[in-house]
């Protein structure tokens, strides 16, 4: 197999990882644009010639629910939120917010050719070795809570694989899907701003090795293919 190279390189911003400095890198949420049809486009073009694509509207509801949670836990001054309601704040204030926590925790897994980097959106941690993994998502509760029941779905797989990697027993591993609703468009004079349904549903996403393994499996497939691609790309037009 020839050498890979991807877009990316891990910097080691927390200085926590510093064995892998230097090394490529493919983050879980650049691997699901690759594979996702609708957006590998948006992946090459933000990687490939390196411009900034704007975030989508769901995507900045869903980053500024996440910033509310982190600040909100940590206690840390919010900034200025464009798209979240003081309803909103209200619900995201009823959550549980543990002492024994971390958010915001870096992982960064040793795939040999490449690392991938993520961050836990929580962390807790039960005893001295072990610990719980939780990732908040914003959706329809509908429509998205099979997506992330569904074995396919990896991100808080690859986060409790990396934590079993540096001697924890993982506890538990899971989603807290918040209810979304709206869509941000003004329909026969009636405008639904996106906000927050108020209901919430934890979807188990259980860890085990075999699970981790097909994981690491599909992310090293796709570092493949974008390493092929990005060669191509280095060739002819730079």
């Amino acid at each position: 197999m020839s050498k890979l190279i991807l877009p990316k390189v891990y910097e080691n911003e927390g200085n926590k990882y510093p064995q892998h400095k230097g090394k490529y890198k493919l983050s879980y949420s650049q691997y699901s644009s690759w594979i996702d049809p609708e957006y590998r486009n948006d992946y090459i073009v933000q990687y490939f010639l390196g411009i900034r694509l704007p975030d989508g509207i769901w995507a900045k509801y869903g980053g500024e629910v996440g910033t509310y949670i982190e600040c909100k836990a940590n206690k840390t001054e919010f900034p200025v939120f464009e798209m979240l309601s003081e309803e909103d704040k209200g619900f995201l204030d009823s959550l549980d917010y543990p002492p024994n926590c971390l958010y915001e925790d870096e992982i960064c897994v040793d795939m040999e050719s490449f690392v991938t980097q993520g961050f836990t959106d929580r962390t807790e941690l039960l005893a001295p070795q072990s610990l719980g993994i939780k990732d908040y998502k914003t959706g329809n509760l509908d429509k998205k809570a099979s997506y992330y029941a569904d074995e396919a779905y990896g991100q808080t797989t690859l986060y409790a694989y990396q934590k079993q990697q540096e001697g924890f027993e993982i506890t538990y591993s899971r989603v807290c899907l918040l209810g979304r609703k709206g869509n941000n468009m003004t329909i026969k004079g009636v405008y639904y701003p996106i906000k927050l349904s108020g209901e919430y549903k934890i979807i188990d996403t259980p860890y085990s090795e075999e699970r981790a393994q097909a994981v690491l499996d599909k992310m090293r497939i796709a570092a493949e293919e974008i390493s092929d691609l990005y060669k191509v790309y280095l060739k002819f037009f730079t």
